[in-house]
């Protein structure tokens, strides 16, 4: 079986909604090749303990230098900035992966226990672990839009995340496009590793993008039946699904975690609403993340469709 290259976003502007990158890019290459690399341990090594000693000598400078100069580009000091990078990754493991036990996910995110991770839920966003998973699987959308909020970049005496604020700058596409084949499988909705395990599982070596497809009806009143389709774009006499012949308005981001997905999301549905569209019956929803051996990788590129139609 072979995987058909996927050409349906190649004329699709690739935006980038990863804070860091936008804080960083007009800084000196000195200056940007420092916190690369400090941001790249503390990433890297996030599961343990970090001593910023070994971090500011990897850029050069003195503890207190490198702290002021970071606190400075981020918004934050080093220390939040690994919190809520530990936080982040502790709110990505509740939403989509169901069968992980509070444990389980606070060892993996880097916390020294699950009492640990409910000190610091509460403490900065005032809310438990169950109580996250169980808004999300009820896609309580206030709620939803602070965690994410509070979990995305911060801005300097503003409210809302980097990624809501860069979001509202997305380039995004209407175009016709035909009946497409992909060959693909069913798994839980809220459970990514299994979509992550079915695609490594099935996919052939000529698959670099994964796609999941799902219905619009299903993201906006989601129940424990609900699946994700992950598979491939394929030839016509490989597939098992066709995505339906339409309208799709369709965007291309790299992102870094869940708050640039949500925010990248919530971009195509204002667009929706603000130039008389409205999301065909069933619509399907088209997630493709191109070249990417995970889920789990620290910069992602996606393009999010949906079939869409005129307002009547």
């Amino acid at each position: 079986m072979k995987a058909q290259k996927n050409q349906n976003h190649s004329d699709t502007p690739v935006f980038n909604l990863i804070p860091e990158d936008q804080l960083t890019r007009e800084l000196s290459p000195v200056w940007h090749k420092r916190f690369d690399k400090a941001v790249r341990h503390i990433l890297e090594n996030i599961q343990h303990p970090l001593n910023w000693q070994e971090v500011a000598n990897l850029c050069a400078i003195s503890p207190n230098h490198f702290r002021d100069m970071f606190s400075q580009v981020f918004n934050e000091t080093p220390g939040q900035y690994l919190r809520r990078m530990r936080l982040k990754l502790a709110v990505y493991y509740l939403c989509t992966e169901q069968d992980l036990s509070i444990t389980e996910i606070a060892t993996e995110s880097g916390f020294s226990s699950s009492q640990a991770l409910a000190k610091v839920l509460r403490q900065l966003l005032n809310t438990s672990a169950s109580e996250i998973r169980d808004r999300i699987h009820q896609h309580d959308e206030a709620y939803i839009e602070d965690l994410m909020r509070f979990s995305g970049h911060p801005q300097k005496g503003l409210s809302d995340s980097m990624e809501q604020a860069m979001a509202s700058d997305i380039p995004v596409t209407l175009k016709y496009y035909p009946e497409r084949p992909v060959f693909i499988h069913k798994a839980a909705m809220y459970s990514f590793s299994k979509l992550e395990k079915i695609w490594k599982q099935k996919r052939p070596s000529s698959a670099n993008d994964r796609v999941l497809v799902y219905s619009w009806t299903d993201l906006a009143s989601p129940d424990q039946s609900t699946t994700n389709s992950a598979g491939y774009f394929c030839d016509e006499a490989d597939a098992n699904h066709r995505i339906s012949a339409g309208l799709y308005l369709s965007c291309r981001v790299n992102i870094s975690g869940l708050a640039g997905y949500y925010a990248t999301l919530k971009s195509l549905y204002l667009y929706v609403l603000r130039h008389g569209l409205e999301p065909e019956n069933s619509a399907p929803v088209i997630e493709t993340y191109h070249n990417c051996d995970t889920l789990y990788a620290e910069s992602i590129d996606l393009s999010a469709s949906i079939l869409v139609r005129p307002a009547s």
